[in-house]
């Protein structure tokens, strides 16, 4: 037998050393995004592979030769690339490509189609010229003439895209095809569901307009979470609008960074206002409060002692779930210094610890753990919770940044059952010092209504990653931030001066708005901030007028009755930003008053950058939660706005807003046209 094994390796070493590869990354030529998913394929062969969350592509085992590449993605025009030279045992290497984007432009099938069955197994669909679907299933007629897959499941249809299978590209449930009035089956562009089956959001009702006379505070805490923008923009690339209940326009305008000065003096956080023209509503006026938080060398961090608890059950196994968290927990643990801390739980039927709390300088030790993790199972998060909280009680530093990250796409069916009873274990380990971070993946039984309220309860942020640049930001940028709190218990107090302002709208901010006796209770939770880390918030102002200035029966102005304060400072201030914090945990909040008198009201083209920047992401916002405040607020005025602002963009975040808007835009045009 062995005589045979010889001269076969020998023979298969020798086909290998005749092979190379191709190795390249894909990008929107505008935003500069990486491009998921597109198909890269050696023509007149079998070669071929997919882009990564990166837009990175490598080919390999091909053959010594030259030839021609091709690269397709759906929204984008396809790229040919030849006289590609393939040397044995090398990489050649494509570089970045740029790839154009472009309307999807669906051919007729030439299929025929009575009113009981439609058979397309014969029948190819093209987009651009490229043969995308060489063999489907039969398709049944509903009653209203669509057309939908025979068999419940979308993943038994099949699509090949240049001999390579592609998973359910175009499947878009019901209306998939229909039937024109030549009684030809018409393919149409996929129209997913609103909310993918199984995921949950929860949108409170939106902050309506209060009177200045009858009611002149508001009082919010003011978080700095940016899920729901990922959550918005993984949708639009998915092809279909958001609901409105995924939409929270704090969090969307809190996902980019402003040019705000940083703080000086005493005081951690800076706050600064300013007043222009709203552009959805030219009579009234737009405010915007940005706040930063001033930055920390890394030298005075202090110590972070850290459990990740990671969900390792059977719905985590898909691509976009643990393996996507496995490339970015690594970010995070090349930054801790030998001081840090990290512990690992994982959960799934049951519970376990699968790296002991190690310090920072045993980063191999910690990847190693991380690199091991396989999903299945059921859910246990509760019981995950448990030891994660008893991991880091253990290891507790006294002045430190104590802190457990919950990495899951939210299914908790096993563990603690009860919502009550898990919230309550939260809210206790967050008063002993135990903060709780929350990061959701994946799609399909997100549940994000729940990840937000943990993340709330346990004075942590709640994030949302949809592919692996944003994770790769989140967790070289963002967390590292927010492990090193500068305010705890951030709560925000604007009180109007009725001499200027008739009225006010919050804008977003639905889910934190505080009564106004919270605002000096310092047992009321509120928002935590890291080192460095920007916000802003936003109303809309009705200006007074000589009618609104007529004081009513019942009226209530505080600061401003013209009886208690110098009549200038009643007539030149326009309103009192009041900012209470905590430096640590248990002490006593600190108060920070300053009254706000704009120099002049420009029209929004005029403003600075921040606010220019901050509108045309409340327009984008506005429109795609259809607020019935919304005013002439769309994607398209939310492009205006924003090209005039990108400024600095060193990660082309704003570049992608203006690309996810305009698919916004288009997509709601397809909606109406329906």
């Amino acid at each position: 037998m062995f005589k045979y094994l010889l001269p076969l390796l020998l023979l298969l070493v020798a086909q290998a050393g005749t092979r190379g590869k191709i190795q390249g990354s894909l990008i929107d030529k505008e935003s500069r995004a990486p491009v998921v998913s597109a198909a890269v394929v050696v023509e007149g062969t079998t070669y071929g592979a997919y882009s990564d969350f990166e837009g990175k592509f490598t080919v390999s085992q091909i053959p010594e030769g030259r030839y021609t590449i091709l690269v397709d993605a759906l929204h984008y025009e396809a790229l040919r690339i030849e006289d590609v030279h393939i040397i044995a045992d090398s990489v050649c290497s494509l570089g970045t490509l740029e790839l154009q984007s472009c309307e999807v432009e669906l051919e007729l099938l030439s299929a025929r189609a009575d009113r009981k069955k439609v058979d397309l197994t014969r029948s190819s669909l093209k987009v651009s010229g490229t043969e995308l679907l060489s063999s489907v299933p039969g398709f049944q007629l509903n009653d209203d003439g669509a057309v939908a897959a025979r068999g419940s499941r979308p993943e038994e249809v099949k699509f090949v895209l240049n001999g390579i299978e592609v998973r359910d590209p175009l499947v878009g449930g019901q209306h998939f095809v229909n039937l024109d009035a030549s009684n030809v089956v018409q393919v149409q562009p996929p129209h997913p569901p609103m909310v993918p089956p199984g995921e949950t959001y929860d949108q409170p009702q939106e902050s309506d307009w209060q009177s200045v006379l009858l009611q002149p505070v508001s009082t919010l805490s003011a978080d700095v979470d940016a899920a729901s923008y990922t959550t918005i923009r993984r949708m639009l690339n998915d092809g279909h609008l958001p609901p409105a209940d995924a939409v929270r326009i704090e969090e969307c305008l809190n996902f980019f960074r402003y040019d705000l000065p940083q703080p000086e003096g005493e005081h951690p956080l800076a706050a600064h206002c300013e007043v222009a023209r709203c552009p959805w509503e030219p009579e009234h006026l737009l405010l915007q409060v940005g706040l930063q938080a001033k930055e920390l060398p890394k030298k005075k961090r202090p110590p972070c002692n850290l459990v990740f608890l990671l969900d390792v059950s059977g719905s985590m196994s898909s691509p976009d779930k643990l393996a996507l968290l496995q490339q970015a927990f690594p970010v995070l643990v090349e930054g801790l210094g030998r001081k840090d801390r990290v512990a690992i739980v994982v959960y799934a039927g049951s519970t376990g610890l699968v790296l002991e709390s190690t310090s920072g300088r045993h980063k191999q030790r910690i990847l190693q753990a991380l690199a091991r993790l396989r999903a299945g199972g059921s859910t246990a998060g509760g019981a995950g919770l448990q030891l994660a909280y008893s991991v880091a009680r253990e290891h507790f530093i006294s002045g430190g940044s104590n802190r457990v990250i919950l990495a899951t796409d939210g299914d908790f069916n096993v563990g603690i059952r009860d919502a009550d009873t898990l919230l309550e274990t939260i809210e206790e380990e967050r008063r002993k010092g135990v903060q709780l971070t929350v990061i959701g993946v994946g799609r399909g039984n997100l549940q994000d209504d729940r990840l937000q309220q943990l993340a709330s309860k346990g004075d942590g942020q709640h994030y949302y990653l949809d592919n692996l640049r944003e994770a790769r930001r989140v967790f070289r940028h963002e967390l590292g931030g927010t492990l090193h709190t500068v305010a705890r218990d951030l709560k925000l107090q604007l009180q109007f001066n009725p001499a200027h302002i008739a009225g006010y709208r919050l804008i977003g901010y639905d889910n934190r708005r505080l009564a106004e006796q919270d605002f000096a209770d310092d047992r009321k939770d509120a928002a935590e901030v890291g080192a460095g880390h920007s916000l802003v918030v936003l109303y809309e102002l009705r200006p007074a007028t000589e009618q609104t200035r007529a004081e009513p029966e019942g009226a209530n102005t505080r600061r401003y009755l013209r009886t208690t304060m110098d009549p200038r400072a009643s007539q030149m201030e326009w309103l009192t930003l009041s900012m209470r914090y905590k430096e640590g945990p248990g002490e006593a909040s600190r108060l920070v008053e300053e009254p706000y008198t704009p120099m002049k009201v420009p029209e929004i083209g005029q403003a600075s950058g921040n606010m220019r920047w901050a509108s045309a992401v409340a327009a984008f916002g506005l429109s795609l939660r259809r607020s019935e405040y919304a005013g002439s607020a769309s994607p398209a005025m939310a492009r205006r706005l924003g090209q005039g602002a990108l400024g600095e963009d060193p990660r082309a975040e704003r570049a992608e807003f203006l690309v996810l808007a305009a698919r916004a835009e288009e997509l709601q045009r397809e909606a109406r046209e329906r």
